[in-house]
């Protein structure tokens, strides 16, 4: 049995996606990287079917998640200015994305590129980056189960006698309404700002002090 990406999960399939030309964050960067895949490619969950035994049981094969080798950890001492860029464009396209790394960037590995050539025509010299470890990543929809964006108080919407108790309903609805408005506002504030220490925690550890 083989299992994909839902259709709708453009964004995972995006950040996979080998891409050719520049991008220019801002703010994250003050000048075009490299347009590369941000994660490991995957090609898929695999669960084998093994044939019945003689006594009608079936053996139980282990699964396999197959994504793409991307090399080894990056050691940052010994990139260029431009290259520790483009590592931090990869935590910065997580971000535009609405995740959080939530992993230290030591886990971004390396490989010769570039990737539209055959692999022995490929070299160090024009590395490709990715991210690894999303195990700890987290969405803004995780993020805002885990700050408690719940409604305080149900809504009584069942029907009610008389003008003064539709007045009472109508107000009670506008309050819930204001209350879930400010709450989320509240919320994605501590999640830009979170984003934001995540981003200058990882120049800090790259060595990165260019950046805006």
């Amino acid at each position: 049995m083989v299992y994909d990406y839902p259709s709708d999960s453009s964004s995972q399939r995006h950040l996979m996606e080998e891409w050719t030309g520049y991008n220019l964050l801002v703010p994250y960067t003050q000048y075009p990287v490299p347009v590369s895949g941000v994660v490991p490619k995957f090609y898929g969950y695999y669960e084998p079917e093994a044939p019945e035994s003689q006594s009608g049981e079936r053996e139980k094969l282990g699964a396999i998640l197959l994504l793409e080798d991307c090399g080894v950890p990056v050691v940052y001492d010994t990139l260029s200015k431009a290259h520790k860029t483009t590592c931090l464009s990869l935590l910065a396209r997580l971000h535009i994305h609405w995740y959080l790394y939530n992993s230290h960037p030591s886990k971004i590995l390396v490989q010769p590129g570039p990737m539209e050539k055959k692999p022995d025509r490929r070299g160090i010299e024009e590395p490709r980056f990715r991210i690894v470890g999303m195990g700890s990543a987290m969405t803004f929809e995780t993020f805002k189960r885990t700050e408690g964006a719940t409604r305080s108080r149900e809504y009584d919407g069942r029907a009610k006698m008389g003008v003064q108790s539709i007045l009472d309903a109508a107000r009670e609805h506008r309050e819930m309404a204001k209350e879930g408005r400010d709450k989320m506002a509240a919320i994605l504030a501590k999640w830009k700002e979170t984003q934001r220490r995540e981003f200058e925690k990882a120049k800090r550890q790259m060595g990165v002090h260019l950046l805006g």
